[in-house]
This record gives C-alpha cells, sequence and structure tokens, in this order.
C-alpha cells in the first residue's frame, strides 16, 4: 500500500481510470498527469487489508472544484490503480509484486459504495491535515 505514496490523485470527465486498463505503463504514467488533482500522501492500512489515503489536493481551479463537489457529496468514490507482474489463475488475473499508479475519483466503484468512499476531509496545513486524518483512519478503523 505505501507504494502509492506520491502518486496522483486523479478525476477525470468520464469519472473513470480513462481507459487506462488497455495502456501500457509508460502511456498510464504520461496520460494520468494530465488528469492528477492532488497527490497522495500517507496511507493508512488496517489488519483486515483495507486502506485509507490522505490526498493533498492541488490549488489550481480544476482541483478546487472537485474537492467542492466532493465536499457536496458528489461522485465521492474512488478507485485504485495497480500494475505488476500478472499471472491467470482459475480465469482471473492475480498480481504479485505489484505497486500503486494513482487513485482516481470514479463515478461507479467496482467493489461498491461503502469499501471506495471519501470518509473524511479536512482544509489547512499539510502537517495539521494528515495529523487529523490518520487519527480519523484510525477511528474508523478501530
Amino acid at each position: 500500500m505505501r507504494t502509492f505514496i506520491g502518486r496522483p490523485f486523479i478525476s477525470e470527465p468520464g469519472l473513470a481510470h480513462f481507459g487506462a486498463d488497455k495502456m501500457p505503463i509508460d502511456q498510464i504514467i504520461k496520460t494520468q498527469e494530465k488528469f492528477k488533482i492532488g497527490t497522495i500522501r500517507d496511507v493508512v492500512q488496517k489488519s483486515d487489508g483495507s486502506a485509507f489515503a490522505v490526498v493533498e489536493f492541488a490549488d489550481t481551479p480544476k482541483a478546487n472544484k472537485v474537492w467542492h463537489d466532493m465536499s457536496r457529496g458528489e461522485a465521492i468514490y474512488t478507485s485504485p490503480a495497480v500494475t505488476g507482474y500478472a499471472r491467470i489463475e482459475n480465469g482471473q488475473k492475480i498480481f504479485s509484486d505489484w505497486f500503486g499508479l494513482h487513485l482516481a475519483r470514479v463515478g461507479d466503484p467496482a467493489y461498491g459504495v461503502f469499501h471506495a468512499t471519501l470518509k473524511e476531509t479536512c482544509e489547512g496545513d499539510e502537517q495539521t491535515c494528515i495529523k487529523n486524518l490518520v487519527a480519523s483512519a484510525n477511528l474508523i478503523i478501530n
């Protein structure tokens, strides 16, 4: 999970992964920068494997609009994009030695609304927000 730290939080007009599943890795990395609205600053992981990302939004008109929309409860779902070494097992692609590419704002979460939603927000300086958001994640985890 820690491989997501420093990776982009993206939001594209279609609220999806911009077709990343059909692109080579170098094209994904280049394309995701077009939709970047923030940066993942930390990841808090539960013992059951679920995780929470702490995202710092950029100070741009696009990022500010997304922040405002998400704060109002619009399209608050997220979806991680990963890559790595994969093998097919029982008809499914299983990744090993994977790493995070980005976290995307999506309109339709692949694993249901309870697993991929915005849980908390914070406005203010980075250190205070990270401290508060990690504390909130720990409350949700416990």
